[in-house]
């Protein structure tokens, strides 16, 4: 079951957590390009799992050259999630 918050109070309704990494562009559009999802098991840590997927982008950026040493890092917005994944 995953907890769905809403308008009328907390809901219940089967799925499965996911925790899922976007980019958001700099222009005036409302896009994002996924990058990485996974789901979340049961008993794992959500926030546990949202700081090794920041983790392992930030080693990714950094073996691929797109982060360059000494360079600004990335911005990363955490936002808990309002619906459930199906």
């Amino acid at each position: 079951m995953v907890q769905v918050r809403g308008k009328g109070g907390d809901v219940f309704l089967p799925g499965w957590p996911y925790s899922i990494l976007v980019g958001l562009g700099w222009g005036a559009d409302s896009w994002v390009d996924p990058i990485a999802a996974r789901r979340i098991r049961p008993g794992e840590d959500h926030t546990a799992v949202t700081l090794a997927q920041v983790r392992d982008l930030l080693a990714d950026l950094a073996a691929t050259g797109r982060q360059l040493p000494g360079g600004p890092p990335p911005l990363v917005i955490a936002m808990p999630a309002t619906t459930p994944a199906r």
